[in-house]
C-alpha cells in the first residue's frame, strides 16, 4: 500500500467508485486535489482509498473528511493505514491538534479512531426546527460588553465546540479560537438567557443559512424559549436549524421531548473525535 497525493489523472477511477449522492462530487474533492491535501492509498496501482486533510494553518489544526475505501477493498486495514498516515501528514504541515467526526452508527471510523488514541468524544447532535413554529419570547439577551467576557469565560472553561465560521462544518473547541473576536467581525451573535443557564451563538454558514448553536443548557425550558428569541435575530427565511453539542445525552433526550416531535424536521447525531499531536 502507498499513501500518496492525489492527483488530476486519479479522479475518473475514484469516481467510478465513488457512491453516486456522495458529496464529495459536489467539486470538494477536485478543490481539495487542486489545493494539495487530497491523498489516497494506492494498492496494484489504483487509488482504493481517499481522505482530505482541512488545514486552518492559524490555529495549527487539521480537520480530517472525505475519508472512503472502495467497496470491494474493505476490511483489509486501508481505513487505519489511511488515517494514520493523514495524522502523519496533519504533523508535517504544522498542526498541532487533529479532529475527525463520524455518524454514529459507523462502527469501523468509531473502531479505527479508539484504536489510534482518539478518546471522549464530543456527541454533535443536529436538529433543524419548522420556522412555522417560531415565535416571539421575552427571554434572551443579546450578550455585549462584560456580558461578552462573562460568555467567553463559561465556554472556555466548558471546553465547549463549535463551528469555525471560515471553514463550515469543520468543528473546533471554542477555547482556541477568539471569540470576542467574531463577535467584533459580526460574524457570531450571542444569545443568553437572563440567568445565563442557556448560551446560544447565532451566524450565517457560507449558503447565507442561518443556525442557532447551543454551547450551554442546563434547564431545558428556558433554552428552548432562548432558542426561539435568538432564531429571529435572522431572517426566517434563512434559518436553517439548531445545533445541540454534548456528551451527556440524557439532556438531550429530555430536551427534544420538550421540543415536541412537530417541531423539527430531521435530526441527527455525529462523534467528534479530537487528539492532541502536540
Amino acid at each position: 500500500m502507498i499513501f500518496r497525493k492525489l492527483v488530476y489523472e486519479d479522479l475518473s477511477y475514484i469516481y467510478s467508485w465513488l457512491d453516486e449522492d456522495d458529496y464529495l462530487r459536489r467539486g470538494v474533492l477536485d478543490e481539495y486535489v487542486k489545493k494539495g491535501l487530497g491523498y489516497g492509498i494506492e494498492v496494484d496501482r489504483k487509488i482504493e482509498a481517499i481522505g482530505l486533510i482541512n488545514l486552518i494553518k492559524e490555529l495549527r489544526y487539521a480537520w480530517l473528511l472525505g475519508a472512503r475505501v472502495r467497496r470491494e477493498m474493505r476490511r483489509k486495514g486501508l481505513g487505519e493505514f489511511l488515517t494514520r498516515r493523514l495524522i502523519e501528514e496533519s504533523i508535517r504541515l504544522g498542526a498541532q491538534r487533529v479532529a475527525l467526526s463520524t455518524s454514529l452508527d459507523n462502527k469501523a471510523v468509531i473502531r479505527i479512531a479508539e484504536k489510534i488514541g482518539m478518546r471522549n468524544p464530543v456527541s454533535i447532535i443536529m436538529y433543524r426546527l419548522r420556522t412555522e413554529y417560531l415565535t416571539s419570547y421575552p427571554t434572551g439577551l443579546i450578550a455585549e460588553g462584560d456580558l461578552i467576557d462573562l460568555v467567553e469565560k463559561i465556554v472556555y472553561s466548558e471546553d465547549h465546540y463549535i463551528i469555525f465560521i471560515e471553514h463550515p462544518y469543520v468543528w473546533i473547541p471554542v477555547k482556541i479560537i477568539n471569540l470576542k473576536d467574531l463577535v467584533y467581525k459580526d460574524l457570531v451573535t450571542i444569545c443568553v438567557s437572563k440567568d445565563l443557564d442557556a448560551i446560544t451563538f447565532v451566524y450565517k454558514d457560507d449558503r447565507g443559512r442561518s443556525w442557532t448553536h447551543i454551547v450551554r443548557s442546563s434547564v431545558v425550558s428556558s433554552s428552548y424559549e432562548s432558542i426561539k428569541t435568538c432564531s429571529e435575530i435572522m431572517s426566517l427565511d434563512s434559518f436553517n436549524g439548531i445545533i445541540l453539542i454534548s456528551n451527556r445525552s440524557v439532556l438531550w433526550d429530555h430536551y427534544i421531548k420538550n421540543i415536541g416531535s412537530r417541531d423539527y424536521e430531521w435530526g441527527f447525531h455525529i462523534f467528534d473525535y479530537q487528539q492532541d499531536i502536540s
